[in-house]
């Protein structure tokens, strides 16, 4: 299976990789939103692990662009936002509310 993780954190994609790959995923990284829109519309990945606050592009923005572009990938959508209006939308399959330091 092979993943794409569009992440603008070095230091979380630092760790996220290696987790990935260990669990028999491929995985392609990026961490900017118009380039991992690109990567989604010219790659069959199995899933995707999305950023919500991307430089570029907002992840929610990459998401409902991909949709109507007919790409039906499971997504999961992670977030530092906790707010419940900052639920996401557009189509994601899971979202994970990543811990923020407080």
């Amino acid at each position: 299976m092979r993943i794409l993780l569009i992440e603008d954190d070095a230091a979380l994609c630092t760790v996220l990789v290696p987790v990935l790959e260990k669990a028999g995923f491929g995985c392609d990284v990026c961490g900017r939103g118009p380039e991992g829109l690109a990567l989604l519309r010219q790659n069959p990945y199995d899933a995707v692990v999305l950023d919500r606050m991307l430089p570029g592009m907002d992840g929610l923005e990459l998401l409902r662009a991909a949709r109507r572009a007919g790409c039906s990938v499971p997504v999961l959508l992670l977030t530092a936002l906790s707010r419940v209006e900052d639920a996401p939308g557009g189509g994601a399959v899971f979202y994970l509310e990543l811990p923020v330091d407080r």
